[in-house]
């Protein structure tokens, strides 16, 4: 009875990871699905972030491979964001060990409010050409978002994906394509942080991997076929469910 109990476990971890991996690949904030669930079935808040960098590898992964094979990176950005979340990745995951992540919570929701209220008509829907200026205040706000990456993660795809739209002016399925390149990165040197102390679940996250590179893979793949416009809606009811959940 008991190991039966064990394996329907595993069943609903994979099966969450997967709707966690696709939420990442189309909008981000795939953490704030996965990381609650870990919680709630009985890991410590650190060890359920750590262990949810696993997760975060397949996902992003599996998203990386269907969105390069389409040609959809953008290389020229992806290069100098993949160093910057390395060692976001590392310094936010390294705060993580010693403060508790409840104080951004709070924090996190208003931000997302405040995108909802900025998404013009054509955000995200077509390239733009923004001011060097404009690149260079956008390069120091991506750092700031791989810290709180690496420090919990829940809702940092959203914001990462906004500031590579607003700041950058790319087309909100390339900022999706081009981010799955410095995700990758981050979640690795992220986790390794983890791992070290001794906060990662090793069962449960190579389980999650399961569930979250097919996500990905098909979070992705609806990503293309569905559109920039279609992606956009997605990511404005997701960012509502978000802040509700933050909230409450």
């Amino acid at each position: 009875m008991e190991m039966e109990a064990e394996i329907y476990l595993y069943i609903f971890i994979i099966l969450i990871a997967f709707f966690a991996g696709f939420m990442g690949s189309v909008a981000g904030g795939g953490g704030l699905i996965s990381i609650p669930m870990l919680i709630f079935i009985g890991l410590d808040p650190q060890v359920a972030i750590g262990t949810n960098k696993v997760l975060a590898i397949g996902a992003s992964s599996s998203a990386f491979y269907n969105y390069n094979k389409k040609n959809l990176v953008n290389w020229k950005l992806a290069v100098p964001f993949g160093t910057i979340a390395f060692i976001g990745g590392i310094i936010g995951a390294q705060l993580m060990v010693v403060t508790p992540s409840k104080y951004m919570r709070p924090i996190v929701a208003l931000i997302l409010i405040l995108v909802l209220m900025n998404m013009v008509k054509d955000f995200g829907l077509i390239k733009k050409t923004t001011s060097k200026n404009k690149q260079k205040l956008g390069y120091i706000v991506f750092f700031l978002c791989t810290i709180f990456a690496g420090f919990f993660g829940g809702g940092s795809g959203l914001l990462i994906l906004t500031s590579l739209v607003y700041f950058f002016g790319l087309p909100i399925i390339t900022a999706n394509a081009t981010d799955s390149v410095p995700w990758v990165i981050l979640s690795f040197s992220s986790l390794a942080i983890f791992a070290l102390n001794g906060l990662v679940h090793w069962g449960y996250g190579l389980s999650m991997i399961i569930g979250s590179l097919v996500g990905g893979y098909v979070g992705a793949n609806t990503a293309v076929k569905k559109g920039n416009k279609w992606v956009k809606n997605f990511f404005s009811v997701v960012i509502l469910i978000f802040v509700f959940k933050l909230l409450t």
